[in-house]
């Protein structure tokens, strides 16, 4: 590391409290209570290649949302040539998204003339159409859940306002005038994490920035190994089950065998129930996100949150299992089974 211990100490500090600020901003800019007030959102520094720097704290369900959606982004599009002006945008949980509701944003940030960093924004809208002003507990296809975005790369000044994005969005929701100020509430937030991230480089140099980025995912991941050497190797064995699905009383498996070997970590979900009809199928980044998160809360809770935590944990989940469904099956209440993969109740 070619930065002084300081330096990279107020650098993990300020790239988190870059993060921080963000979430913040989103919350104090928002229309809608959901995130206004129960602070249902998340915000987020990617790196030039899209891994997580930084992450605020808010929903642990939303932890590496942001890492998923971007590869599929990348997937979609040839990032490299994106402009300041132009965004990413989508809420599809088939392609790294969560739930319709969780609309996610993303932006460039770019220093020196070359891009150099994103800033992402994670925000659940109070309605996206579909079957009902609420959760539809009928739907038994993503189709009946509301509004499906795909990976979309588009222009701000363009496509918001009378612009395409903006009129497709408020032509399929409810509450039009809600859900546009929260996606305005998400460009603010974004914009903000644009502005103190250039503020960073114009005080301690692009190239400083940078490397502090790098190297405070190298420290949490070394914190993490760290932590995971602590418990014994084997494999660990759990299961809970969800009662229902909301149309037969067949209760629906969570199995999991966390294998411990070294300093890394791997979750297997193989003899989960199979993907179901109704809303309690989670989708794959959902799945992944509720591992992250409990395993974090596991290793003590206080490793920094970026790319470099998950590193040392792979995680398998069964294509076809209704924590990893295929589409277009309905996943509205998917927290419904998160919260029993992080309580599965575990035993060598």
């Amino acid at each position: 590391m070619s930065i002084s211990p300081s330096t990279f100490n107020m650098l993990s500090h300020g790239l988190h409290a870059v993060a921080q600020e963000m979430g913040e901003k989103l919350i104090r800019s928002a229309y809608s209570t959901i995130i206004r007030e129960a602070r249902d959102c998340s915000a987020s520094l990617l790196d030039g290649e899209g891994r997580v720097m930084a992450q605020a704290q808010f929903c642990p369900i939303h932890m590496n949302s942001f890492g998923k959606v971007f590869e599929a982004f990348a997937e979609r599009y040839d990032l490299s040539g994106i402009t300041a002006g132009e965004a990413l945008i989508t809420n599809d949980p088939y392609s790294g998204g969560q739930h319709l509701n969780d609309f996610i944003l993303i932006a460039p940030i770019f220093a020196g003339g070359a891009l150099t960093a994103w800033s992402a924004s994670l925000g659940h809208q109070i309605d996206v159409g579909g079957g009902a002003a609420g959760p539809n507990a009928q739907a038994t296809e993503v189709f009946q859940e509301g509004l499906r975005i795909p990976l979309i790369r588009f222009d701000l000044e363009r496509d918001l306002g009378r612009g395409m994005v903006e009129q497709f969005i408020r032509f399929n929701v409810r509450e039009p005038d809600l859900v546009m100020g929260d996606v305005y509430a998400q460009v603010a937030a974004n914009k903000t994490g644009a502005t103190r991230f250039l503020e960073l480089t114009e005080r301690f140099g692009l190239d400083a920035v940078l490397e502090a980025g790098v190297e405070l995912q190298n420290y949490s991941e070394r914190l993490t190994r760290e932590a995971i050497l602590g418990i014994p190797d084997g494999t660990y064995h759990g299961e809970d089950f969800v009662d229902d699905n909301g149309f037969t009383e067949e209760p629906l498996r969570v199995a999991v065998a966390l294998t411990v070997h070294g300093d890394s970590m791997h979750v297997d979900f193989a003899g989960s129930a199979p993907q179901t009809k109704g809303i309690i199928n989670s989708p794959v980044t959902s799945t992944i996100s509720s591992v992250y998160s409990s395993i974090g809360f596991l290793l003590g809770g206080k490793i920094p949150v970026n790319d470099g935590l998950y590193r040392p944990i792979t995680i398998d989940v069964p294509y076809g299992s209704f924590l990893n469904p295929d589409r277009p099956v309905a996943v509205r209440a998917r927290t419904s089974c998160s919260r029993f993969l992080a309580k599965s109740r575990t035993a060598r």
